[in-house]
């Protein structure tokens, strides 16, 4: 007589798997999610930023991207723009004359995206939009925003 062998079925482990990759992938997900929420709390971005508005002749510059450091339009008189008057809009609102041709507010200014232009007789006024915020156009290495406004001469009649 031949003994009868019993036959264990191997219990498949495919299901036990996915649910435990789905877990992870979960988990990971949720991790990331809280280190981004994390990084935002623990490092906030600033809610205002300083700036610096120069005012230049455009023809007396070959164009901004020459000038490498925003110290030397201040550096160089020729360049700069004197008694510039110099407008803001909302949700800022100021008009003022620079003397140098630079002008700095007295606080910073909240990020925002701002209308800034530039009027001076015999020169055609400037207004564009300009945002203020942690990656402004041409911010320099301690933070300040730096909106420069080139302008031309008007043809003479």
């Amino acid at each position: 007589m031949s003994k009868r062998r019993v036959h264990v079925r191997e219990a498949s482990h495919a299901t036990r798997n996915v649910l435990i990759a789905i877990f992870l992938i979960v988990l990971s997900a949720v991790g990331v999610a809280a280190t981004g929420a994390l990084n935002g709390f623990l490092n906030p971005q600033p809610a205002s930023f300083p700036v610096i508005i120069h005012a230049y002749d455009a023809a007396l510059a070959s164009s901004p991207e020459v000038v490498t450091s925003p110290d030397q339009l201040v550096a160089d008189a020729t360049i700069s723009m004197a008694n510039a008057t110099v407008l803001a809009g909302p949700p800022l609102s100021f008009t003022q004359t620079t003397p140098s041709g630079v002008l700095a507010p007295s606080s910073p200014i909240a990020v925002g995206t701002y209308h800034v232009g530039a009027a001076k007789d015999g020169y055609a006024p400037t207004e564009f939009l300009y945002v203020v915020g942690p990656n402004c156009d041409r911010k320099d290495s301690v933070g300040n925003c730096h909106i420069w406004i080139a302008m031309n001469k008007t043809p003479s009649p």
